[in-house]
């Protein structure tokens, strides 16, 4: 896959995760976990960021961020050296990469997907099944938006706390995460954003189906009429979209776009 475009601006919302090495193990202990958490406190002052909702998984990690400094590459590169670093210290039988290359990111339309995106990285433990609930994991930021005294400081909760209504926000909290239909996030998405915000920062979507590289099908005219799951198979993993921002594209619901990437993925699977 080609390398990330690296968008940054000033108060640019970020989806950040980074996984271990050839999906290796890289918090081993409580002490690991721990020491991350250490790192996000220092992360946070010194490069002025704002974390909004992170989990900490056995081999990789979610952040939810935004750089009022426009300085994401210089602070993550800062985050996965220090705790490399930490790692091959503490696993004198380690040597090489630690993380599978640069970290990953997804620039984020908070205004439409702040709440989605929250849900989505507190429910990562759930989906592994590691946990019933998330309230059950302890290294996210879930339980800490219920204290009514959290001890880690390195998250903006009152910016989260508007999100959700300040008035009645444990409970709309609580209601939010219980809802059964939790989004999926494309992690190989370059953005999670309507179509306005994709064309915005990554050009208009029609235009790229002429200047994709990846593969023949891409390089074909838009005024060639593409089948219906070859549209979807482009948007997917050409341009790498999200399903609601393909569903608007197409004019489609949600759920059908979901329908056809599973039956895509079946495909690809058959054929190997």
């Amino acid at each position: 896959m080609a390398r990330q475009l690296c968008i940054e601006f000033e108060n640019a919302f970020y989806h950040v995760f980074s996984r271990g090495h050839n999906k290796q193990i890289i918090f081993y202990s409580n002490i690991d976990f721990l020491y991350f958490e250490s790192l996000l406190e220092e992360f946070v002052l010194k490069f002025n960021i704002k974390i909004y909702a992170y989990c900490l998984m056995s081999n990789h990690y979610h952040l939810f961020l935004s750089t009022p400094l426009a300085n994401l590459s210089t602070a993550m590169k800062w985050l996965n050296q220090m705790y490399a670093n930490h790692f091959l210290r503490m696993n004198k039988d380690k040597v090489g990469n630690v993380f599978s290359g640069r970290y990953k990111r997804i620039l984020v339309q908070e205004e439409n997907y702040a709440t989605v995106l929250i849900r989505y990285i507190h429910f990562n433990p759930v989906k592994a099944n590691l946990c019933k609930a998330p309230a059950d994991w302890t290294w996210s930021s879930y339980k800490l938006y219920l204290s009514n005294n959290p001890k880690k400081n390195f998250i903006d909760y009152d910016w989260v706390k508007q999100k959700f209504g300040l008035k009645h926000f444990t409970k709309n909290f609580i209601k939010y995460h219980q809802q059964p239909d939790i989004q999926e996030i494309n992690l190989s998405s370059q953005c999670l954003g309507d179509i306005d915000f994709h064309r915005k920062y990554f050009g208009d979507l029609k235009r790229s189906f002429n200047y994709s590289s990846r593969n023949n099908l891409a390089r074909k005219s838009v005024n060639v009429k593409m089948r219906y799951g070859e549209e979807v198979r482009h948007l997917s993993e050409d341009l790498l979209l999200d399903a609601k921002t393909i569903a608007q594209q197409l004019n489609k619901t949600t759920n059908a776009i979901y329908k056809q990437l599973r039956k895509l993925k079946k495909q690809k699977l058959m054929k190997k």
